[in-house]
């Protein structure tokens, strides 16, 4: 990677309630980390997605590809558009992805 990239991290949380997250308003101080996170950063505020269950919409987010026009989420991403990761990792980028 090269000196001049940005650090990037790419951060997914299944099963988050942001009505019930400070980073988004919150009144009690649920999501401190976050929150601190997110000063330097690029925050979503308006995400959507065609599944509405975790392996559909990681699917859709990761490749950029809609829900069944690869023959649907039986194989995951095989098959479908590089990954996020894929592109990152050919831009100079060292990947790396805790699950």
């Amino acid at each position: 990677m090269s000196s001049s990239q940005p650090n990037v991290i790419v951060l997914t949380i299944d099963a988050f309630r942001a009505d019930r997250a400070s980073l988004h308003g919150y009144a009690r101080p649920t999501t401190p980390t976050l929150e601190r996170l997110a000063r330097d950063a690029i925050v979503c505020e308006r995400s959507y997605t065609m599944g509405t269950f975790t392996q559909t919409a990681c699917v859709q987010f990761l490749t950029s590809s809609r829900p069944l026009s690869y023959g649907g989420y039986d194989y995951g991403a095989r098959g479908r558009p590089p990954t996020i990761f894929k592109c990152f990792h050919d831009a100079g980028y060292h990947t790396t992805c805790l699950s």
